[in-house]
């Protein structure tokens, strides 16, 4: 989840890896639901039948209540119901390796949902528990990890990527927004794009540049262009 941070400060790569990893309680939380997400698309179960229960994540625990509830209800009955009206196969927290495109690039979908046959729509879905609104249009992070449901080959055939990211408690957006890309255009911007910020994290001058890209960023209280 960091391409889009380093894609917008090439010199964070560098840079983060000299300070120990920064976790706070909202991405904790977060981490919980997201972990809630995973167990009712895997078992099939309801978030409602989990209310009470206590997911721990980054060594915290946090208790399923009425918000968690109803926030990853958003999320689970719009996989479920794309599975039942357009079928397929549903994935769920799928890792990719992007590596194919440049060394050490990877990542984890949240979920997908290849096309039973050949030149469907590949559906990628990201949840996203946080406040601060996120819009899936030409969003960098989405079409990572679109690219990386896609692979290298593109093995079923898919014409395009639908990309949805279901944001439940962002208040003024709508809490499913969608977005389709051709898959021409996705790997287009994969081999230009993306490929040309991967290289410049390399770069023994790899510069550094603020912005909202910082929020989450381990070295934002020793970064010089920050102060």
């Amino acid at each position: 989840s960091s391409a889009y941070r380093w894609m917008m400060c090439p010199g964070s790569v560098r840079l983060c890896a000299t300070v120990p990893k920064r976790t706070t309680g909202y991405a904790s939380e977060g981490t919980a639901a997201h972990e809630l997400c995973e167990r009712c698309l895997r078992d099939g179960s309801e978030p409602a039948e989990h209310f009470g229960e206590v997911i721990t994540a980054d060594g915290s625990g946090f208790t399923v209540d009425e918000k968690m509830v109803a926030a990853v209800t958003v999320y689970v009955d719009k996989v479920r119901g794309d599975l039942a009206k357009f079928g397929g196969r549903l994935n769920v927290e799928k890792s990719f390796d992007l590596s194919w495109l440049y060394p050490g690039m990877f990542g984890r979908n949240d979920a997908s949902i290849e096309p039973d046959g050949l030149f469907g729509v590949l559906r990628v879905y990201d949840y996203k528990n946080g406040k601060k609104p996120v819009v899936a249009k030409d969003n960098s992070q989405c079409m990572y990890y679109a690219l990386g449901a896609l692979g290298e080959a593109n093995p079923c055939c898919v014409d395009s990527v639908e990309i949805t990211i279901v944001q439940p408690n962002c208040w003024g957006k709508d809490p499913v927004d969608g977005w389709t890309v051709s898959t021409r255009d996705l790997y287009a911007w994969g081999r230009d794009v993306l490929l040309s910020a991967a290289k410049a994290t390399e770069a023994p001058d790899a510069p550094l540049r603020s912005g909202d890209h910082c929020t989450f960023c381990a070295a934002i209280g020793i970064c010089p262009k920050r102060r």
